[in-house]
């Protein structure tokens, strides 16, 4: 039934109270979006009960129109379901014209078969939602799911679809940090459970039945296709998942005649991104995604990848039917998850799950862009725990093996498109078919001078297709970096943990390099491409040998000899020495490639200083723009107030920054003596950057303003504007392995700019030539930039800008405002960068660069007069030119007088 949160009365006092009590001027919506304590049940008779007017049939179509906002709220003792389509019916459910929110609130409370649901599909339903879902349930029992297709009996289940045309929240995507592994209803899963095992084991509700069973075969699930016959569920949004229990899964049972097992149940979140979050606990097993049957798809093109972010934290699982056929009649079928990582916004922590070779089902991995798979378990493995199954399940399921088992992994189009593996698992990664390029990046215990030093499993390839390649790779902790033998002894160790066995078959498509990666300020050191070959004898493992190098500086010009000998030696020797030199000389050992001087992370901290001086100084030159409008009125006293918001970019000195700013002011002045306006102002900015190797930084700026305007006569002004205040940036930064690095800046700033110009006109058009200095002076700042594991130092000194500007205005004024265009060009004379970088693995380096450079904006705009003493302004600015330049701002103000 449904029942309003407030009356019209109530909202109506209530909006009235606000109105008076916030001075506001807005008036809340006089209704609240309505609460159903009965769902969607496509019988018409109940729903026309449940939803009046918002529920009618056409066609045979049930319809629902739903306000944004709405909620289903539904707490029972032993079926809590949101919406659930009858059999063999078609449905739409729109929200808010398609773009609102529906949330869904379910609970049971019964231990025993107990049923909680958001959306729960029957047979050969159809079932479509345009707008977003949020849902959150809870089981008494083992029985909870968010989105769930349930078939009817022991059949396949008639073809069914459920399609989201919006985002889907199944838990609270805002939530601060993840919520425990506790069965608990308060913890904030999405979905939860009293019972994980299916009814078995501890907390099950069926004794004497696999009474140790703990694993995760049978637990709640966030999104499930258990219905055969080429039944899916399309997730057309953003989905966000944080599920107790396994977040995605097919789960078909039974075959259906004619049809490939990896098309008869499908689930696909291929148009948004898309978060999973399962509990971290050695004591339980998740998964994110399960597929015993059919294919689960997420952030797929076709047979490419999407480009959408994808960050899942939980093991996965497919099964196949072995040749036994264990998995018939309806224990699994063939399962396939294709899953793609395209970008460096992009993780996945887990590892592929099993229960055994034999069983392993298809995952298709597409791994590229700086896209990162942290190998290692939130969870338990072996998570079906075939040992403690009830029977007759016991008998079909085989035993994990500890490897993940991967069909297909295709990486980044190029080694600077590689996508990146963290093999913290002992567990080994078992890849089929190889393509593209994947950077492996282990840790090391020692010296790293044996393989055995490398924490995490090894890296199997056994076919790679042409063109590919790999790069094996290690820190500097504990090696000597200027001792070349340690280096090259550590560089082979580090190689043996791949192993590339078609080479052992004479296939040659896999090059390799092997690396120890830079440090905090620490350069890095690495091996030729050539160098890294396999062993035939022993699988195929990686090692690097000290070989002959080409000589790198060939002579192209060699100096014949003008005369050569026309009458050569007619009796040569007729005994050659037929004993060579035993002791030929050694060949020369490749010289070790050593990285840059400047690691990422030293480049990120320059990122930071740089970002921080270039939103100082902008909005330094900022200041003079509000000052045209004093000289529009003369009252005694003046008000004012603009916000402004735009995007820069700066591409130099070897870093890239892209800053989104937006910024308020308000100010007050009044006249004095020999022409002068003066005032104060207070400026608030803020601003959210982009680094490279995905760096980003949250910048704040706080400012006092003193400023003042002097008509000089004859059109002739001057203006000068001095500021006081500070930035603070709060920052994220990666090295070339991306691992996290945080912290946070702050320095004190100071500014001074001066600007003189002359109006000339002729009735009501005018020009008005200025030239503009600006200094902008940044204090010396010291900061750390650092995560569990290691911090580094940067102490940057004090920053100068001299920007000296000269530019043109021209408008029209005109009896209700006036339009006008503004266009000048800026040069920067100093703007040096200057800091040093200290950190244990590299000692102390510095780096030095200037920000000289030149650019130009144009500006287009206009002002509107309120009243005699009142108006207000817009306009629109783009920039040209130099490393530093506008992409665009948009400005708008007001002032008045009085």
């Amino acid at each position: 039934m449904m029942k309003y949160v407030y009356g019209r009365k109530k909202w109506l006092a209530a909006g009235i109270a606000a109105l008076l009590i916030s001075g506001t001027g807005v008036v809340p919506d006089v209704l609240a979006a309505p609460v159903y304590t009965s769902g969607i049940t496509t019988k018409a008779k109940k729903d026309k009960a449940t939803f009046g007017s918002a529920y009618k049939v056409e066609n045979g179509v049930n319809k629902y129109n739903l306000e944004d906002g709405s909620k289903i709220s539904i707490h029972g003792t032993y079926y809590a379901e949101g919406i659930t389509p009858g059999k063999g019916t078609t449905s739409v459910v729109t929200v808010g014209n398609g773009t609102g929110t529906l949330s869904i609130d379910t609970s049971s409370s019964d231990a025993g078969n107990s049923q909680g649901a958001g959306i729960l599909a029957s047979d050969g339903s159809r079932l479509t939602i345009n707008g977003n879902l949020q849902i959150k349930t809870y089981g008494g029992s083992c029985f909870a799911d968010g989105i769930y297709m349930m078939r009817a009996g022991t059949g396949t289940g008639a073809k069914a679809n459920i399609t989201v045309n919006g985002n889907v929240y199944i838990g609270d995507p805002t939530a601060v940090g993840e919520p425990p592994d506790s069965s608990s209803q308060d913890a904030k899963w999405g979905v939860n459970a009293a019972e994980m095992h299916g009814g078995y084991g501890p907390d099950g509700h069926v004794p004497g039945w696999a009474d140790e069973y703990t694993g995760a075969r049978w637990q709640p699930t966030g999104v499930d296709v258990d219905m055969s016959d080429g039944s899916s569920i399309d997730l057309n949004g953003d989905v966000y998942l944080a599920v107790r229990g396994s977040a995605m899964k097919t789960d078909p049972y039974y075959k259906s005649a004619g049809m490939d097992d990896y098309d008869i149940a499908v689930i696909s979140a291929n148009k948004g991104n898309v978060t999973i979050v399962t509990p971290t606990s050695d004591k339980e097993s998740f998964y994110a995604l399960a597929s015993y049957g059919g294919t689960i798809n997420v952030n797929m093109a076709g047979a490419d990848a999407a480009s959408h972010k994808v960050n899942i934290k939980g093991n996965i699982i497919a099964m196949r039917d072995d040749k036994d056929h264990n998995g018939q009649p309806y224990f699994f079928q063939n399962g396939r998850i294709n899953l793609a990582l395209a970008n460096s916004d992009s993780q996945w922590i887990g590892v592929v799950d099993n229960s055994g070779s034999d069983q392993a089902g298809e995952v298709n991995l597409w791994l590229q862009n700086g896209a990162v798979w942290k190998h290692s378990s939130p969870s338990r493995t072996n998570g079906l725990q075939v040992e403690k199954m009830p029977q007759p399940s016991v008998f079909h399921y085989g035993k994990y093996d500890g490897v993940s088992h991967v069909n297909q992994l295709v990486g980044g189009n190029s080694a600077d498109k590689a996508g990146i593996i963290y093999p913290e698992e002992v567990s080994e990664i078992h890849v089929t078919n190889y393509s593209g390029h994947v950077k492996v990046i282990y840790t090391h215990e020692g010296d790293g001078g044996t393989t055995a030093s490398y924490r995490g499993g090894d890296f199997r390839i056994k076919k790679a297709a042409a063109g590919s390649g790999i790069v094996v790779s290690t820190n500097n902790a504990g090696i000597d970096m200027n001792n070349d033998d340690a280096v090259w002894k550590a560089l082979n160790a580090v190689a043996g943990k791949i192993y590339y066995e078609g080479s052992v078959d004479g296939e040659s498509n896999l090059t390799g390099k092997a690396e120890i990666a830079e440090g905090l300020t620490a350069s890095s050191a690495s091996a030729k491409l050539a160098d890294m070959k396999y062993k035939k004898d022993n699988h195929g493992q990686g090692y690097v040998e000290k070989g002959s190098a080409p000589n790198p500086n060939p002579n192209p010009n060699p100096n014949p000899n003008p005369n050569p000998n026309p009458n050569p030696n007619p009796n040569p020797n007729p005994n050659p020495n037929p004993n060579p030199n035993p002791n030929p000389p050694t060949p020369p050992v490749p010289p070790i490639v050593r990285g840059d001087n400047e690691t990422a992370l030293m480049k990120g901290g320059r990122s930071v200083l740089t970002d921080s001086a270039l939103e100082w100084r902008d909005d330094a030159m900022q200041g003079m723009l509000r000052l045209d409008m004093l000289r529009y009125r003369s009252g005694m006293e003046g008000a004012w107030g603009r916000v402004y918001g735009g995007r820069w970019k700066y591409d130099g000195n070897g870093i890239g920054i892209k800053e989104n700013y937006w910024a308020g002011e308000a100010g007050y002045d009044r006249r004095y003596p020999n022409n002068w306006r003066a005032g104060i102002s207070l400026d608030y900015r803020d601003g959210k950057g982009k680094y490279d190797f995905g760096g980003r930084g949250d910048s704040k700026l706080y400012a006092l303003l003193l400023y003042g305007s002097k008509d000089l006569a004859r059109g002739a002004f001057v203006d000068m504007v001095v500021k006081g205040g500070y930035i603070k940036n709060k920052f994220t930064l990666y090295d070339r392995g991306r691992n996290q690095f945080t912290g946070s800046s702050t320095a004190r700033g100071y500014s001074v700019a001066g600007r003189y110009g002359k109006r000339f006109g002729t009735g009501d058009f005018y020009w008005q030539p200025q030239i503009q200095f600006t200094w902008a002076h940044l204090e010396p700042d010291e900061y750390d930039v650092s995560n569990k594991s290691a911090v580094m130092t940067v102490k940057g000194q004090s920053f100068d800008s001299y920007v000296a500007r000269a530019g043109i205005e021209a408008g029209r004024i005109g009896s209700f405002g006036d339009l006008y265009v503004r266009a000048g060009i800026a040069h920067e004379f100093g703007g040096r960068i200057k800091a040093s970088y200290s950190a244990a693995d590299g000692g102390t380096k510095e780096t030095s660069y200037d920000l000289k450079d030149t650019w130009g904006e144009l500006t287009v705009g206009g002002t509107y007069n309120l009243s005699p003493v009142s108006r207000i302004y817009i306009d629109v600015t783009r920039g040209f030119g130099g490393d530093w330049k506008r992409e665009w701002q948009l400005n708008a103000g007001f002032r008045c007088e009085f």
